[in-house]
Formats: C-alpha cells, structure tokens, sequence
C-alpha cells in the first residue's frame, strides 16, 4: 500500500500578499502514490462532508489548503495549472516500521 513511485510538485502556502492573494513557497518534489478515488470524508476546514477526487500516501506533511500537482513541474502557481487543494489531511502510523504516513485527501 505504500510504495511511492510517483512523482507529486507540492505548493506550500505561504502568506497573502498586498492584493489579497496567496502566496506559496518554491516548490518541491515529493514521492507518493497517488490513488485517483472518490471518498467521503470531512472537510478539515469547513467541517463539512465532501468528496475527494484523489486520496494520496506520502511521508510528508502537507498542510491544508496549500495545493499538490500529480507530476513535475517548473510552474510557481499551482493555480496556473491543473493542481489540487489539499482538504483533509490524515496521520498513520505504519505497521511495519512505525513511521508515520500521512493520508491526503484532495
């Protein structure tokens, strides 16, 4: 379940700007697996029940609201391209090893 072979660009938000817009930190590479499901679960933010349109595994830490792309890219905005808000975002504890893994919901 949790062998990461691909490839995900995360957009870390960082601050607004003096217009009123998000901004994020350089980008970064980060291995994961990338599961292209639908789940119920409860939004994070809103407290509300949604639907995700991909769930993904990772080793890092990804924080709410900031955004992830499936892929590499060279793009600073994740907005600018087909990148996807980060909703809920889960802590495991492996069974094998007892590192954590943290589940993203998007």
């Amino acid at each position: 379940m949790t062998a990461y072979k691909q490839t995900a660009t995360y957009f870390e938000k960082d601050s607004v700007n003096e217009y009123g817009e998000q901004t994020f930190i350089t980008p970064t590479e980060i291995a994961v697996r990338w599961e292209s499901k639908t789940v119920n679960f409860i939004d994070q933010k809103t407290g509300k029940e949604t639907i995700s349109n991909s769930i993904i595994f990772c080793k890092t830490e990804l924080k709410i609201d900031s955004y992830i792309f499936l892929g590499t890219t060279a793009e600073t905005n994740p907005k600018n391209i087909n990148a996807y808000v980060i909703k809920r975002v889960d802590n495991l504890l492996g069974l094998k090893n007892g590192k954590t893994i943290y589940k993203i919901y998007l």
